[in-house]
């Protein structure tokens, strides 16, 4: 595993430590407040000192991977040895040796650590770059035969030798390392296309306005406000949930916010200019509000990837207007919006993949933050039993298919089956119809996750494209619920269906966070997950995750971070940023 991020192959400089009210304009006006100062600006330094310092190349990957010559990575050589472990940082590398019979996720017996010059002890060997030095895990070798262990000291010469030999210099470029300065700004490509699109369609609204009006086609009155609690709320949650994502990610700030009130603003142009086009009124809500925030808690597409989101959102505003059913939506929006764009960028790679699944995995307690804020939800419309149905569909795909891909305990998937499919616009209203809504969901999601890992080998739009199936089977499932009480006697059904009933909401409560927190607890899922998925500890490194401690090998070790291993460990957060840092951190 080579870790570098196509997306963003500059390292990212150290981070600095770190809405809505009644209405949704809160949720804008708080974004251009944030839009103003750095949507414009440079990674500028303030008036701390600074270092000389050097970082390694972005394009520096192939180079440094030629340097391991001969035994190359994950090439085993004849005493089983392999080179499969590889971190490449900021401004240094790590190589991983393990034996034979070693999975990948084990730790390696022996680390070959490729420091900058600057740091170099006495007695660290030196190539044209890099201080290089040595790292074995002693308890991990002495369980070891000694077969395993010469193989890998004889590999660790051989690394260490190639390198020197094989390093021409060349793999750094110098910059000026910050202690402390302001985050990179919002890439002028992005904010440029955004204020384009936004001003474009105000003016297009204002056309369209005058030539409905010289027509005599506005209906009287041509201007109402309906401002739903239905809109509101999810907007209200959505904006608390970015606060927190924004605490822990950093690009969020500086450049996810800047387009974010951006995009708010194209959203609502659209949803006016489509409210115009249907009723021949303007009518000014927040329907547009939860859309275009929703759309960006599930993808931030690369620089100059601005136009697949405001296109997401389009669609999903187009949903929202023109295909409807006579009890309302067809599709949830969003998921709509999310999925034809997802469709798009499978079938187009190079637009640039939006998946943010690592980003919102930074969070220590984002699966118990996603629960605590659909709990407003869940106790005011009891749709926690769609997600119970969810958890309990993805728990028998994982029997069915093999292993648990979409754990409901891992925040990008709960954040689906919680504040997503629940959608009541575009869900059923009985209870068991919901239950079994949710079943289904859970099933197409890990289902298209298969199907698009095998076609597009990218199951990051599963989660939101299962929405859609479970929509589309709405009338299904409640034929299937007329076939039950058909088989097994309407009377008896009525008695298990009562159970399922909003006057039982804090037992479906409880019972989803046992399914959706028992496995993080229970069977240490969280540490597991925190441990093991390469990607978001990728992610991390190059985050500079604020309360993470890497250590100096930059080993995912929950050892060393607590914190991001231990399930419902809000309290101690809140304690680490308010408090002093304790071993709990």
């Amino acid at each position: 595993m080579v870790w570098i991020n196509p997306r963003s192959p500059t390292p990212l400089p150290p981070p600095a430590s770190p809405h809505a009210g009644g209405s949704g304009r809160w949720c804008v006006l708080v974004a251009a407040l944030f839009f103003a100062a750095p949507a414009t600006a440079t990674a500028t330094v303030t008036a701390t000192a600074t270092a000389a310092g050097a970082v390694l190349r972005p394009d520096a990957q192939a180079a440094i991977l030629a340097l391991l010559g001969d035994v190359g990575f994950e090439r085993r050589a004849a005493s089983g040895a392999i080179v499969d472990h590889a971190q490449i940082a900021r401004d240094r590398v790590v190589f991983g040796v393990h034996a034979g019979d070693q999975r990948e996720n084990d730790p390696p017996l022996v680390r070959v650590l490729l420091l900058p010059l600057a740091e170099a002890s006495a007695g660290d060997q030196r190539s044209a770059s890099f201080a290089v030095q040595i790292a074995r895990d002693d308890g991990a070798l002495a369980a070891r035969a000694a077969s395993d262990r010469d193989a890998a000291t004889a590999l660790t010469t051989r690394i260490v030798a190639n390198i020197i030999a094989n390093d021409h210099g060349g793999l750094y470029r110098d910059v000026q390392v910050q202690q402390e300065h302001r985050p990179r700004a919002a890439p002028p490509g992005d904010v440029g296309q955004l204020t384009a699109a936004t001003l474009a369609v105000w003016l297009a609204l204002l056309l369209a306005l005058l030539a409905y009006a010289r027509a005599g086609l506005l209906a009287r009155p041509f201007f109402v406000r309906q401002m739903r609690l239905t809109h509101l709320l999810p907007a209200l949650l959505q904006c608390l949930l970015f606060a927190y994502w924004g605490l822990y990610w950093r690009e969020f700030v500086p450049r996810v916010l800047p387009m974010l009130a951006l995009e708010v603003a194209f959203a609502v142009a659209v949803d006016l200019l489509f409210g115009l086009a249907r009723q021949r009124r303007l009518v000014l809500g927040v329907g547009a509000l939860p859309i275009a925030l929703s759309t960006n808690l599930f993808v931030v597409f690369p620089p100059g990837g601005a136009f697949l989101t405001l296109m997401a959102i389009t669609i999903a505003l187009a949903s929202k207007h023109f295909v409807r059913l006579p009890r309302g939506h067809l599709f949830n929006p969003s998921a709509l919006g999310l999925s034809v764009v997802g469709l798009l960028t499978m079938v187009a790679p190079a637009l640039g993949s939006g998946d943010t699944a690592a980003e919102f995995s930074l969070m220590p307690n984002g699966t118990a933050v996603v629960l605590l804020l659909a709990l407003v939800v869940q106790l005011r419309l009891g749709v926690a039993v769609i997600s119970i149905g969810a958890a309990l569909g993805l728990g028998l795909a994982a029997v069915v298919l093999g292993g648990q891909v979409f754990d409901p305990g891992w925040a990008p998937v709960t954040l689906v089956i919680t504040l997503l499919i629940t959608d009541p616009a575009t869900s059923p209203r009985d209870p068991l119809e919901r239950l079994l809504f949710g079943v289904v969901a859970g099933l197409a999601m890990r289902t298209l996750g298969e199907v698009f890992i095998v076609t597009f080998d990218n199951d990051f739009y599963g989660k939101v494209s299962a929405v859609l199936l479970a929509n589309l089977a709405v009338p299904q499932v409640a034929k299937l619920r007329t076939w039950i009480g058909d088989r097994v006697g309407e009377r008896r059904l009525e008695r298990v269906v009562s159970l399922l009933s909003l006057r039982w909401r804090w037992a479906h409560i409880a019972v989803l966070w046992l399914l959706v927190l028992g496995g993080n607890t229970l069977g240490d899922g969280k540490a597991q997950r925190f441990e093991a998925y390469d990607t978001a500890w990728q992610a991390h490194i190059r985050n500079r995750t604020p309360l993470l401690e890497p250590g100096p090998t930059l080993t995912a070790s929950c050892a060393h971070n607590p914190l991001f291993c231990r399930e419902f460990s809000v309290f101690v957060e809140a304690t680490c940023w308010f408090g002093s840092r304790d071993a709990r951190c």
